[in-house]
């Protein structure tokens, strides 16, 4: 598999937060084949306002949120390949109950913005996630000091944006970071150098 840039990976896992980027062929979440002591399934990405074209990377960013759903452990033998330009097939060996296959796979995922305390070297939760979250979307930066770059843009909705400044006003104290947690592991940690008011963000450079 390619390597990733982060800055994309973060924007369609966030974008997984707001809005469905994939579905089952025909029917969302429609079983499909039945194997012997087993299920498959056939996702596949379609385009939507927060992720407006299926690239590759958006197609490795959603490899890799399914695989780490159905093998957890990295232990599991359940299949997670990837299928043309747009389809990603799902087996799952065993599954005796293919409703609970079904919801793991297509679960919303769980985001989590959390502060760095340098004091015990860990993340706090603040109580600011995914529920906060309206829209999230990759963009190229055409700022003359970073041409080309990609960035990523935030937008919270009323009670998100007072938390979301709460937060930044904090840290930006120390110029800490604020850590994006997504089902439960780090995605970015990026540094917030002043409080951000108004609802809306853009993380810039290195992520």
């Amino acid at each position: 598999m390619r390597l990733i840039d982060n800055r994309i990976m973060l924007a369609v896992i966030l974008a997984l937060i707001v809005t469905s980027v994939w579905v089952l062929i025909d029917k969302p979440f429609k079983l499909g084949l039945d194997l012997s002591g087993g299920v498959r399934f056939l996702l596949q990405a379609e385009p939507n306002d927060e992720v407006p074209k299926i690239t590759p990377e958006v197609m490795d960013t959603l490899h890799l949120v399914v695989d780490r759903r159905v093998n957890p452990t990295g232990t599991e033998e359940n299949l997670v390949q990837k299928v043309g330009d747009n389809r990603v097939l799902i087996e799952i060996p065993g599954a005796k109950d293919p409703e609970q296959a079904k919801a793991i796979i297509g679960k919303t995922g769980e985001l989590s913005f959390r502060a760095y305390d340098p004091e015990t070297d860990t993340y706090v939760k603040t109580g600011l996630g995914g529920k906060d979250l309206v829209s999230a979307s990759a963009a190229i930066d055409n700022t003359p000091t970073r041409p080309g770059n990609w960035k990523i843009l935030l937008a919270f909705n009323g009670e998100g944006g007072k938390k979301f400044f709460d937060i930044t006003r904090e840290l930006a104290k120390r110029q800490g970071n604020l850590g994006i947690f997504f089902d439960g592991e780090l995605q970015s940690a990026p540094s917030v150098h002043a409080a951000i008011s108004g609802g809306k963000a853009e993380i810039t450079g290195s992520f």
